[in-house]
C-alpha cells in the first residue's frame, strides 16, 4: 500500500468537490433514516430585537436567553431594570411556551416582537410571535390577553 502525503489527498478531495459542486450521498428510500434526518433539520432563526421601554428610572426589556438565567423558556419574559444601577428589579412571564419533546426546543421558542407603553402609562402593550397581544400591569405585574 502506498501512503500519500496529506496535501495530495486534500487536493484530490477538493478537486472532486469542485467538479461535482454537490457532495454525493447514498441513494435513500422514502422511509430511510437519511430522509428522516433531513426532515428534522431546521434553519436557526434570529431572535427579534425589541427596543426597551423606559419609564422614569426603570427600563423594561424583552429578556433574551432566559433559559440561561433559569427560566423554562427563552421568550415571553419581560425584565424591569433599574436604569441607574443596571440591576434587575423583577421579571414577569407574559406567556408560557409548551414544548413538544420530539422537536428541537429552539424552533418552538416564541419571542416578544414589540413593546410600548399604553396611553395611560400604567401598562406595557406587548406583541409576540404567537400572534397575540398582552397587557402587563406595571404596578402589580399581572398579565391580560388584549382583545
Amino acid at each position: 500500500m502506498r501512503v500519500l502525503p496529506i496535501w495530495v489527498m486534500a487536493s484530490a478531495a477538493a478537486s472532486a468537490l469542485a467538479a461535482d459542486a454537490v457532495p454525493a450521498y447514498p441513494a435513500a428510500s422514502a422511509g430511510s433514516s437519511i430522509n428522516q434526518e433531513k426532515s428534522m433539520e431546521s434553519a436557526k432563526r434570529r431572535v427579534p430585537k425589541v427596543p426597551p421601554v423606559v419609564v422614569g428610572a426603570i427600563r423594561y426589556e424583552a429578556m433574551r436567553g432566559a433559559r440561561g438565567r433559569g427560566f423554562a423558556q427563552n421568550g415571553g419574559i419581560v425584565e424591569a431594570v433599574d436604569t441607574k444601577t443596571g440591576k434587575s428589579l423583577w421579571t414577569a412571564v407574559i406567556y408560557t411556551t409548551v414544548y413538544d419533546p420530539h422537536e428541537e426546543a429552539d424552533v418552538q421558542d416564541r419571542y416578544i416582537t414589540e413593546m410600548k407603553l399604553s396611553p395611560d402609562g400604567k401598562h406595557l402593550q406587548i406583541a409576540s410571535e404567537n400572534k397575540k397581544s398582552y397587557l402587563l400591569d406595571l404596578s402589580d405585574r399581572t398579565v391580560a390577553i388584549q382583545k
